[in-house]
């Protein structure tokens, strides 16, 4: 039986609903659409409206698309646009008396946008705690511990030296560390039940409680909390017997709308924070791809979200991508349609395509041409003789044969058409997805001496980069900008100036860029480090010159990265928490920037995002 689908023109519907998305079928135009129509129709205000969703860039992009639809819709009510998609065609099409209204509302909205809560969910929790006082049971004075690896590590060493002190042979320490970080750090909400009857098991369960008991011990001695703690402390405050009732009554009198965006990667803990304070009392909206919640390294928990299944009044589908192509599509279908992902109930539901034609194709001639005709392949390598094929060898036929499909996708005329017209592939429109750093770094070298040019993300340590010293010398010239770091600054790829430039007679260089700096820091709690990052990057031939140079993206990317995580410590830093509650000032930013560099290599160039049992570094 097919999930129904969801349709933004039809009446929204009350009560808790489970809204499953696959790649590419428009999560956040649909989170924005529902907010823009439930505005309108009067439903709800934008400051009874609560966005939240796993990252501090998604929440960035999803305030800038919710505001952005919000306006669209209130001008095309105004008679300033046409309709260019559904929700336009519904709005356009009521009566007169009608239109006004919605636009008056929506107007309201626009006017009043600050008033949404839109964030990360460890944000929410940070605030909610904050806001609920005596009604919870959380340290206002404690700090955020970033990374309680450090600690775990600590905690079982101790715990290995004590259980083992007087043996003259003691075992390996590195399984009961292993066992110290997955206990307290990767998977800490997962309950330590009864352990099988087996010694070996028995040990290691006692092992598990005594890390995790320990470590929260010394946590709350020092006064400090992790990302977890907050989701776990709120939970513990809405369940309370005693104060739980007024806890909810204050979350739900503030929302009436609740969107989740990511929803798969929600653990247990996170789902009983939205199941007591929201379902059933407001209308709350789960959005995510259930195929992914089988992601346990992301902090998803295919349990959590199979116990939300059971629970919602509905469960909706967006089936349509509108990302890929059909032959992309349909390929993917093929391959993966009949995978296991871990329950009956999750599986991959048809999906059709918006872009019914491919929109990459090459000449039908030519000895160096593409063959655009099957967009989806699976290449294998042929074995020859009786032999096993040796890994080197594998790994060099796979490379070779890799650099030589994408120099025939980029010389033999392969063309790209989108909405601005037809155009030749380029580089940038390629990605090669690897394991490790190591193959990534690989196939770099060998895409290079191809002669195409190519950007690895994955290879060091984000805070060892040439950008988080230029960000930190950034954020130090906001708070004060002594000549020496303004010099500095204006030599880096950030100032975009040259030695020359600044010792020309009447150079405005240095004073430009400390007029910037002053006005930077007046509006630092309204940019954060990601705003400031953005204001120096689009400053005239500032974004032009970095991306003209050698590794140019590779420096705005852990420029960025650097920014978002900074950003994501200092939103779940209390103001009182001590030195990281001092983050929130740009020179505190700075210190703690570089005691990550000088901390040695543990964040590496990845994807990053804060999970259930992971630090952002």
């Amino acid at each position: 039986m097919s999930t129904p689908v969801f349709d933004i023109t039809e009446e929204l519907p009350l009560g808790t609903t489970l809204l499953e998305a696959s790649a590419g079928t428009g999560k956040t135009w649909t989170i924005a659409a529902i907010v823009a129509r439930a505005i309108a129709s009067g439903r709800v205000r934008i400051g009874q409206v609560l966005l939240a969703t796993f990252n501090r860039s998604a929440a960035r992009e999803l305030r800038a698309r919710v505001h952005a639809r919000l306006v669209d819709c209130r001008d095309l009510l105004a008679g300033d646009r046409r309709p260019v998609d559904e929700l336009d065609e519904l709005l356009a099409g009521c009566d007169k008396a009608t239109r006004a209204a919605m636009a008056a509302r929506l107007d309201r909205a626009v006017d009043s946008f600050e008033d949404a809560t839109i964030t990360t969910t460890h944000e929410f929790s940070a605030r909610m705690l904050a806001q609920l006082g005596v009604l919870a049971d959380h340290d206002p004075t404690s700090r955020l511990l970033a990374d309680p690896s450090v600690m775990a590590d600590q905690v079982g060493r101790d715990l290995f030296l004590r259980t083992h002190l007087d043996d003259d042979r003691p075992p390996s320490a590195g399984p009961w560390l292993r066992l110290s970080q997955e206990a307290a750090v990767s998977h800490p909400e997962v309950a330590l039940g009864q352990a099988e009857a087996t010694a070996g098991a028995t040990a290691r369960l006692a092992w598990a409680r005594a890390v995790r008991e320990e470590s929260e011990r010394r946590r709350r001695a020092a006064h400090q909390h992790t990302f977890d703690d907050l989701i776990a402390d709120l939970a513990a405050a809405l369940a309370d017997p005693g104060r739980g009732p007024d806890a909810v009554a204050a979350l739900t009198s503030q929302f009436r709308l609740v969107l989740v965006d990511e929803f798969q990667d929600t653990d247990p803990l996170q789902w009983q924070v939205l199941d007591r304070a929201f379902r059933g009392r407001v209308d709350l909206w789960l959005i995510g791809d259930p195929k992914q919640s089988i992601y346990a390294f992301r902090g998803a928990d295919i349990h959590a979200y199979l116990d939300a299944v059971g629970a919602v009044d509905r469960v909706l589908a967006l089936t349509v991508n509108r990302r890929a192509d059909a032959p992309v599509v349909e390929g993917v279908s093929r391959i993966f349609g009949p995978a296991l992902l871990g329950d009956p109930r999750i599986r991959l539901e048809p999906v059709s395509a918006w872009h019914r034609q491919s929109r990459i194709s090459g000449p039908a001639i030519g000895s160096r041409r593409y063959d655009w005709s099957h967009p989806v392949q699976l290449r294998c390598i042929q074995q020859e003789g009786p032999s096993a094929l040796k890994p080197d060898e594998a790994d060099r036929l796979v490379e070779e044969d890799l650099v030589n499909q994408v120099v025939m996708m980029l010389e033999g005329g392969s063309m790209w058409a989108d909405e601005d017209g037809d155009r030749a592939l380029e580089p940038r429109d390629i990605a090669v997805l690897v394991r490790t750093r190591r193959r990534g770094a690989q196939i770099q070298r060998a895409l290079a001496g191809a002669g195409v040019p190519a950007v690895f993300t994955g290879a060091d340590s984000i805070w060892s980069s040439p950008a988080a010293a230029d960000l930190a010398d950034l954020l130090d010239g906001l708070e004060q900008p002594d000549p020496p770091v303004v010099a500095r600054l204006a030599l880096s790829p950030l100032g975009g100036g040259t030695p020359g430039g600044l010792m020309a007679p009447g150079s405005a260089i240095r004073p430009d860029l400390a007029v910037q700096l002053g006005s930077w820091a007046r509006r630092w709690p309204d940019l954060g480090v990601h705003g400031v990052i953005d204001e120096a990057l689009h400053r005239p031939g500032v974004l032009a010159g970095i991306l003209a140079g050698r590794a140019g993206e590779r420096y705005v990317t852990d420029l960025r990265q650097a920014g978002e995580i900074a950003d994501e410590v200092i939103s779940t830093a209390s103001p009182s928490a001590g030195r990281l509650g001092a983050l929130r000032t740009p020179g505190r930013v700075a210190d703690w920037i570089r005691d990550q560099r000088s901390a040695g290599p543990t964040s590496r160039r990845a994807d990053w995002r804060p999970t259930a049992g992971r630090s952002p570094s």
